[in-house]
């Protein structure tokens, strides 16, 4: 779920074509910040895009997902 509000904004043209923010991606799924940010931490180590710099770790992880298919229009 994370994964999909992470792509949502660059799947629908939104945001100037960046990925969610964690405060968003809180709100939409009724978590907590500090909640997305370790999903998050979790699935960079899963994509080995742990070492990136910050910003660049976010947009790589949603590119990647979208894709390999991870995340398309039917799940947005």
């Amino acid at each position: 779920q994370a994964l999909v509000a992470l792509c949502r904004p660059l799947m629908q043209g939104e945001g100037g074509a960046t990925p969610a923010s964690n405060k968003a991606i809180a709100a939409e799924l009724f978590v907590s910040e500090q909640a997305v940010k370790a999903r998050l931490r979790q699935l960079f180590d899963l994509f080995g895009i742990e070492n990136l710099h910050q910003n660049t770790k976010r947009a790589t992880l949603a590119q990647r997902a979208i894709h390999l298919g991870l995340v398309t229009q039917r799940d947005l």
